[in-house]
Formats: structure tokens, C-alpha cells, sequence
């Protein structure tokens, strides 16, 4: 990604937080007139495909004299948002899994105070709205409100929001749609939470008033879980009087949803009237530090909190405070890198500084500070020669000196990449009045040091820690995680950091596993599916085969990711049916007498394909226990349903056969299958059975096809006595069960 070419993007920026990094891997970048998005792309320099995959918001901003009903109050100040045309004010993303593609949302927050949620268009690159949250937060602002319009200046100060910030994801359970909170400020300096999530929507929790006036920034810390459907998380907020207030949030959970929240203020820090402050930060990994940065423009102030016994926050020491040298304007970006141990800080001018925290306190590294300058002064440099080859004046304009402008910058989850959001000019203006355009161009720097060694064996670690986590496909982002690392890793001359990786994966395939498979109710089906360590590892390689597949990599390494993908492939299959099919043994004799024809094919569809995955495995692994459960569940249909024709004669087309010319289809393991008469379906990756039905569902990755999530409400205890054994399966196994990935539905 760093030796790639810059962009150069369309618009000014609209503030000093005009840049973000999704959990998904892509980037906002928030322009006066435009919302760009930019995913890079893993590709080689000889490669015929773009480096990004560059989209817009689709969005029509509104006419000067557009507003809500403010004007129905006289005694009101003027303000830009009345007298001038809507642009946009900040971007923000949220967590992944709540778009109805299963990824990130984008909140809009434009001059003229609309709240708006985007999420990716079906068919092109761009953006779509999917919610207008304006007249909710206008709802609540006019609580107090007879008439429900606007009566007092204090009303519209209510419904004027001035800046967003989605919480972390509140994993409730292994469910497929886990909420998060949106914090929305606004200029009467009180802050509205609302939940979110696929299946609930968007839900109004509570509002509070920690500032005496505008709320310009926020920040959320992670979740901590206090027992029994409690958690806690801190907000830090600014007002524009200059004062920092850290707010507690305690959260209730039901067995689904949120059913209450509620807010303390616990620490409030700096005196009114102090400087405004225009960068916040927190660092936290959920251990028993959090570390918070407060920037105000050429100040640096630091302060160390200890979560001690109960979830109480404690500061460690007092406030440190840092002044930016060399600098007019100050910081305008900056974040914590290194677990925690650095700081980052990008000046107006274009310069950057690197703070080490030792020994209880924050120092400037020269060393560091100088390697990133010397980056950033080399990203300006090629980014000026790429725009002044433009002009016929070419040699003349390459002698003239610029100067850039940084107005944002935002790191990657890991932290190996930064994306620096600047503008560069020249010290004398070439432009004419006609030919003068806004032009903002994004930078990438590449950070290949962690704690002060080699990123690659730290990635690693952290990557197998992720694999041990049964819950790793139900709490992070796959997408994230895979993608960033593999843009690392990957080198199109040199092959060994992603030979570590491929090494690393394939220790823990020939390891000997651990799954548990007792217990049969819905929540342990889940874990035998997804989150046994060999079967992560395995799914992850599929992940990976699929996002090189047009990668140019060398010829040993590529027929070594094959080799570990065959494998892979039958290792997460053969994992997926026995765990079925433990599932469905340790079922009472009550649940095994009730079953239909239906239900009983089913299960004989799980038992031969699990018969042809465990034999396909034979020269690799002892095949005698892996046959066990298989054998076990012959012997529970001949006991218990005896009298099923299918048991005696099967026969695949009785429950298989094509809609459209009525005749059998054979029985076929293959992805696809056809008819007689010519016609062809794809076969469901988790039933085995045809996909006559035009709505079916698709691995956003993959691409594997299954059968729709049944809309009976499995909140039961026991939901396999309300659905078919197909059905119980199908709800229970949401994500692909090849590569790990969400599913979307497809309609005609």
C-alpha cells in the first residue's frame, strides 16, 4: 500500500477528522461537497486491476433556505447552517455486522444538522441511504414540547447535532446480530444514545447533559462485562468551553437485545474557558489500563486511568502536557501505536513526532520523530511532482517549492498502516482565478515495527491468539483482521513473511484437536461449527485462497496454499457434519421419535456426505473415531424409526426434484445440480438439498450459496422442538460455513 501512488480526491476538508479507517478494511474521507470511500486492494505492480476501489455517498444535499421548523422561533442567532447551501460536516463508521450486507454502516452529519446512515449499494461502488435519523433526534429534542415543533432556542440547540461516535460491538452471545451504540452530540452540549442493530433497528436509549455548551468531540472506550447481562463502557467527550468530561455507561442485556442504559459522569477535567480541543483519543485493549490523549492545538495532554477491583476507574499520576515545537497551527492528527507505548502526532505543517511513554511518562523520540518526518516530507514531494507534471511549465514548476497541509490522519486496526489526509500548495500561487480547484489527496505510511521489532512474528502471535478464541467468528471483523495482514505479509519478490504465515497456519491444522462435542443444545452446535482452533485455522486459509485468487504469487507458494486449501476444505466440511450430526445424537428419544420423512432425509443427506468427507481424509487422519458419530446416528434411526420407507429404500428424489419440469434430480454432492431435462440449481452448502427458490442467500466472499434463515423465532429454549431438523441447522449456522464470511440474500 505504501508504494502505491497517492489520490487525489475532489473537495476541502471539512475539519481536522475528515479521515477514517473502517473495521472492514476502507476509508472515509469527508469533503466539504463529497463523502469519498476508498478500499485498497491487494494486487502486484504488474497487475491489470486498479490498486483502490474508489466510491461516493449518493446523496442530495439541501437549498439555503431548507430547515426543520427553526424558523418558527424568531429570537434565534444567525447561523451559517440557515443562510448558506448543506455540506457535509463529519463521517463516521460503524462497527461491522450492522449494514444488511453485514458490514459497516457510515453516519453522515451534515451542516444543516441531518443525521444520516448509509450503507454499500447492491450493484455499484457507491453508497446508498438506508436510514434518515433527523426526525428521531428532532423527536427527542422535543420531548418537552406540547406542540411538538420548536418553542425555545434551547429546543433547536437540542436537536442541532454537531458530531458522532459509534461505540465497540456489545456481544450479547454468539447471535447473528450483536448492537452498538451511537453517540449523537449537539449544541447544547447534551449527548442522545441510541442502539443499533440489524434486527432490532435503530432504538432511542437515553440522553444526557455532560457539557454546559457545544459537544464538539467524542470517544468511545471497550465494552467491560460486570456479570449478568452488565457491561460497562466510558465515553469521553469535549465541550466547547473546553472542558473533558469521561462518562460511564452501563448497559443491561436481555437474552437479545438491550433493555436498559444509564449514564454517571465520573471524572470532569480542565477549567472553563480553556482552549478548545480538536483531537481525542483512548487507548484500550480491554486490559486494566486505559490511556486517554486530549489535543488542543498546540498542547499534548496525557493521562494514564487504572481499572481497578468493580470496574472503578483511577487516575495513575496527574494530567501531562506536551507543546508542539515548530508549529503555528498544531496537531491536527494524531493516535496511540505500539500497544499503547507511542504516540503519533501530525502537525498542520506536514511534520510528524513520535512520543514514547517509559517510566511513567510521555517523551519526544528525535530518532523516531525525524524517520517520520522524512516519510511524510517524501509523500508531499511525490505527490507534488505527480500534479505539476500536469502543466506544460513542467521543469519550471518542479523548481518551485510547496507547502503541505495536513488535516487528518487514521490508523489501521493493527496499526501497520496510516492514511495522512493533506493538501499541498505552492509558495507562489500558478493558478489562475478559472483553473483553481480544491484538490485533497490521501497518503499511505507503512509502519513495520511493533514495540520496537519486527511486525511480522508480533502479527503472528496475535493471530494464533485469535484462532484460540472460540468466539473469533462471532466477535471480529474477518475482513479487518485477514486483509491488513495479508497487505503486510505479502511481498511479489519476496515470499518469506507469507510462508511464516501459511507455516503458522499449518501447524495448527496437524495438530490434534480439542473439540468437546457433548451437549446438545443450539449454543454449543454453534461452537462446534465455528469455534474449534484447527477448524478457524482452516477457514481462515480458505479466506486467504479466495482474496489472492488473482495475486500473482510464486509458483511454490501458490501450489502450497492449494495443497493446505484441499485440505482445508475437507477438514471444515467433514468438522461442520459430524458436528451435526453429534448434535442431533445427543438428542432425546422423545426428540428422535418425532422426526418427519422430511427430517429423517435430511439427516441421511448429512450422514452420506459425512461418510464420502471422512473417507476423502483417510491417508491424512485415522479415520475409525471420526466415523464414531456417524455410526451412531445409523443406529438411532433404525431404533427409533423403524418404520420410514426412506430407511429401507432411499431414494433423494423424492425431496429433490425440479420445479419447473417436475423431474427428479439426482443425488449430487457437487455445488451444483441438473435435471434431466437440462436445468441447473445450486445446492445449499449447509442441507445439501436444491436451491429451487429465486431468494436464497450468498457468502459475500466465497460465494457459497444456502437456503434463507427460517423466520420462525428460535429465542426458545429448546427451538429444535418448533423447527424442522433442516431449519434448527440452518438458524444456528449463519455464516458461511466454508470461509467464515456473512451471508446476503439474493432476490430476483
Amino acid at each position: 500500500m505504501e508504494v502505491q501512488l497517492g489520490l487525489s480526491l475532489t473537495g476541502k476538508p471539512s475539519g481536522f477528522d475528515s479521515v477514517s479507517w473502517s473495521e472492514d478494511g476502507m476509508l472515509s474521507i469527508c469533503t466539504d461537497s463529497n463523502i469519498h470511500v476508498v478500499t485498497p486492494l491487494i494486487t502486484t505492480t504488474l497487475s491489470d486491476l486498479d490498486e483502490y476501489d474508489i466510491g461516493a455517498v449518493v446523496n442530495d444535499l439541501l437549498p439555503e433556505n431548507a430547515d426543520f421548523g427553526e424558523s418558527s422561533v424568531l429570537e434565534k442567532p444567525l447561523q451559517s447552517s440557515y443562510s448558506m447551501q448543506e455540506s457535509y460536516r463529519c463521517a463516521q463508521w460503524s462497527p461491522t455486522g450492522l449494514s444488511r450486507k453485514h458490514g459497516c454502516l457510515m453516519t453522515i452529519l451534515t451542516t444543516k444538522h441531518r443525521v444520516l446512515l448509509f450503507e454499500p449499494d447492491k450493484v455499484t461502488s457507491n453508497w446508498v441511504l438506508c436510514l434518515d435519523m433527523t426526525h428521531l433526534v428532532k423527536k427527542d429534542a422535543l420531548q418537552d414540547s406540547a406542540t411538538g415543533e420548536f418553542d425555545t432556542l434551547e429546543q433547536i440547540n437540542r436537536f442541532h447535532s454537531l458530531y458522532m461516535a459509534w461505540s465497540p460491538t456489545l456481544y450479547i452471545d454468539a447471535i447473528p446480530s450483536n448492537p452498538s451504540l451511537l453517540a449523537i452530540s449537539n449544541k447544547a452540549g447534551g449527548i442522545s444514545l441510541w442502539s443499533y442493530s440489524v434486527k432490532q433497528g435503530i432504538q432511542h436509549q437515553v440522553s444526557f447533559q455532560p457539557h454546559t455548551t457545544f459537544c464538539n468531540l467524542m470517544y468511545w472506550s471497550k465494552w467491560r462485562r460486570k456479570g449478568d447481562g452488565s457491561y460497562v463502557g466510558y465515553l469521553l467527550s469535549t465541550g466547547a468551553n473546553g472542558i473533558a468530561v469521561l462518562t460511564s455507561v452501563n448497559v443491561m442485556c436481555g437474552e437479545k437485545s438491550i433493555t436498559s442504559v444509564e449514564t454517571h459522569t465520573v471524572y470532569q477535567w480542565f477549567e472553563e474557558g480553556s482552549s478548545l480541543a480538536n483531537v481525542i483519543k483512548l487507548w484500550d485493549a480491554s486490559g486494566d489500563t486505559i490511556m486517554i490523549l486530549i489535543v488542543k492545538q498546540l498542547v499534548v495532554y496525557s493521562l494514564v486511568l487504572k481499572v481497578q477491583d468493580g470496574l472503578q476507574l483511577a487516575p495513575e499520576g496527574t494530567w501531562m502536557d506536551f507543546i508542539i515545537p515548530s508549529s503555528a497551527v498544531g496537531v491536527t492528527g494524531a493516535y496511540f501505536a505500539s500497544n499503547g507505548s507511542q504516540i503519533r502526532l501530525f502537525t498542520y505543517e506536514g511534520d510528524g513526532l513520535v512520543m514514547v511513554y517509559q517510566d511513567g511518562a510521555w517523551n519526544l523520540d528525535d530518532s523516531l520523530s525525524a524517520e517520520l518526518t522524512k516519510k511524510l516530507q517524501l509523500k508531499y514531494r511525490q505527490q507534488w511532482m505527480e500534479e505539476t507534471s500536469k502543466y506544460e511549465e513542467e521543469d519550471i514548476l518542479n523548481g518551485m517549492d510547496m507547502v503541505p497541509r495536513v488535516w487528518g490522519v487514521d490508523t489501521t486496526p493493527h496499526g501497520l498502516y496510516s492514511a495522512v489526509l493533506f493538501m499541498i500548495k505552492p509558495v507562489v500561487d500558478i493558478h489562475s482565478y478559472n483553473e483553481s480547484r480544491d484538490s485533497t489527496n490521501i497518503t499511505f505510511l507503512v509502519h513495520p515495527q511493533i514495540d520496537g521489532v519486527d511486525a511480522t512474528a508480533k502479527l503472528l502471535e496475535k493471530l494464533v491468539s485469535y484462532i484460540n478464541d472460540p468466539d473469533f467468528f462471532f466477535t471480529y471483523s474477518v475482513r479487518s483482521i485477514l486483509h491488513e495482514l495479508l497487505e503486510f505479509l505479502l511481498d511479489e519478490e519476496d515470499n518469506t513473511q507469507f510462508m511464516a504465515l501459511l507455516n503458522t497456519l499449518n501447524e495448527i491444522l496437524e495438530s490434534s484437536s480439542s473439540r468437546d462435542l457433548s451437549g446438545g443444545d443450539a449454543s454449543n452446535l454453534k461452537r462446534q461449527v465455528y469455534g474449534e482452533p484447527k477448524i478457524i485455522a482452516a477457514r481462515i486459509l480458505l479466506y486467504i485462497n479466495t482474496e489472492l485468487k488473482l495475486y500473482k504469487l510464486q509458483d511454490d507458494t501458490r501450489q502450497l496454499l492449494f495443497e493446505m486449501y484441499n485440505k482445508s476444505r475437507h477438514y471444515v466440511t467433514c468438522n461442520f457434519l459430524q458436528s451435526i450430526l453429534s448434535y442431533m445424537n445427543d438428542q432425546s428419544d422423545d426428540y428422535w421419535s418425532s422426526l418427519t420423512n422430511e427430517d429423517i432425509f435430511q439427516i441421511l443427506l448429512w450422514c452420506d456426505a459425512s461418510l464420502s468427507e471422512v473417507l476423502g481424509l483417510r491417508e491424512v487422519l485415522p479415520v475409525t473415531d471420526m466415523l464414531q458419530p456417524l455410526k451412531t446416528t445409523y443406529e438411532k434411526l433404525h431404533r427409533h424409526c423403524p418404520s420410514s420407507p426412506l430407511l429401507g429404500n432411499i431414494s433423494a428424489s423424492i425431496f429433490m426434484v425440479d420445479s419447473i419440469a417436475n423431474i427428479p434430480i439426482p443425488f449430487s454432492l457437487d455445488d451444483l445440480c441438473a435435471c434431466d431435462g437440462g436445468h441447473v440449481f445450486n445446492r445449499c452448502s449447509v442441507t445439501l438439498q436444491v436451491i429451487a427458490s429465486p431468494v436464497y442467500q450468498s457468502c459475500i466472499k466465497c460465494g457459497s450459496t444456502r437456503l434463507p434463515l427460517p423466520t420462525v423465532d428460535t429465542n426458545a429454549q429448546h427451538p429444535s422442538s418448533m423447527l424442522s431438523v433442516s431449519d434448527t441447522v440452518l438458524s444456528n449456522c449463519w455464516m458461511c460455513i466454508y470461509c467464515g464470511s456473512d451471508m446476503e440474500t439474493k432476490k430476483p
